[in-house]
Parts: C-alpha cells; structure tokens; sequence
C-alpha cells in the first residue's frame, strides 16, 4: 500500500535480511535493534526499483541503535533513511540510484544532530538518472582505517558527482575513492 506505515517496537532475533518495499518504516526498539540483520529498502515496484514519492518510503529511527551494528544496508531509488537525531552503527551501505525517482531524488542518509558510524564503506552504484543523486548529509564517523567509497558513474552525464557527502565527518578513518565516479564533499570535518 503506497501509505502504510509500518512500526517496529521490539527487538527481533531473526537474522535474516528485512525488505521493506514502499511503505513508511518506523524503528523504536528499546531492548536491541529492530533489525538484527541487513536491510534492503525499495519503493513499492515489482521489480525494487523507485517510482513513489519519497515521503512514502521512509525509514526514520525514534531511538538509536534500531539496524545492528553488522548490518549492510542497500537503499534503492528515493528512500530515506532518517536517523531523526539518533545514532546507529553500521558495516557498509549501498546506495542504488536506479532512476525514475519521484521528484528527483536519490537515496539519502540523513542523521539530524545525530551520527551515522561506518565501520565498513559506501557503494554507489546503479547510477540511472543524473538527478538522483545520492546524498549523506548530517554527521558520519569513521572509525580508525579506511573506509572503501566506490563510486559508480551516471553514463547520460558522466561529470555529474555520484555520491553527495555532505556530512561533517569524525573520527581517526580515511576515504579510499574507488570506481570511476566523482565523489561530490560538502559539509565540515574537524
């Protein structure tokens, strides 16, 4: 249903991969996360790809620590992951700007006042439509080592910029830029 919203409370112990596919997606656990596995969030086609307005395929946190620490998460087309002002840990993140985005949008991370801590890297990949870019934006820690970014190009537009990171950026980590595509950097590091 291109309106639903669904709300996970409690902790899960499953550790298979959760789906979400075009719904609103709220995350409230207070005993451990709501997503002890990985997570692959499409917006409502058959096929996972984006064609619904992305305010009806979000992911939005109202406590910290809602997808373990050792999770990978894939965001297809225009969702959102909002981490509302929480802090989570993840591995790596997948970011699928696979085209036909409603309004224009790429997936996007946003924290608010919150930080997102990889331990892992971010792919961006897929690239279909040069105006869905996909964005960071808020605060991204990365712990000590480096961190792969692999950046994919838009073929129709090859100097178009494929991952925005617009993140104030912290910790003792690295970036290792990787693939053909550009890595556009805003935001502020101390």
């Amino acid at each position: 249903s291109q309106n639903a919203t669904i709300a996970l409370a409690a902790a899960n112990t499953y550790t298979g991969t959760t789906y979400v596919n075009g719904v609103n997606l709220t995350l409230n656990s207070g005993a451990g996360p709501a997503i002890p596995g990985n997570l692959i969030a499409s917006g409502n086609t058959s096929n996972g790809t984006d064609s619904q307005n992305p305010g009806n395929q979000t992911i939005t946190f109202s406590q910290s620590n809602q997808i373990a620490s050792t999770a990978n998460v894939t965001l297809n087309g225009g969702v959102v992951l909002n981490l509302n002002n929480q802090s989570n840990t993840l591995n790596n993140v997948i970011l699928a700007a696979d085209g036909g985005s409603f309004g224009n949008q790429g997936p996007v991370i946003s924290t608010g006042t919150g930080t997102l801590t990889l331990t892992g890297g971010v792919t961006g990949t897929n690239l279909q439509q040069a105006t869905t870019i996909p964005l960071i934006q808020g605060n991204l820690a990365l712990p000590a080592g480096t961190h792969t970014f692999n950046i994919g190009t838009f073929a129709g537009a090859p100097g178009q910029v494929g991952l925005a990171l617009n993140s104030t950026l912290s910790d003792a980590g690295g970036i290792d830029k990787t693939g053909n595509g550009i890595l556009g950097i805003g935001g502020n590091s101390p």
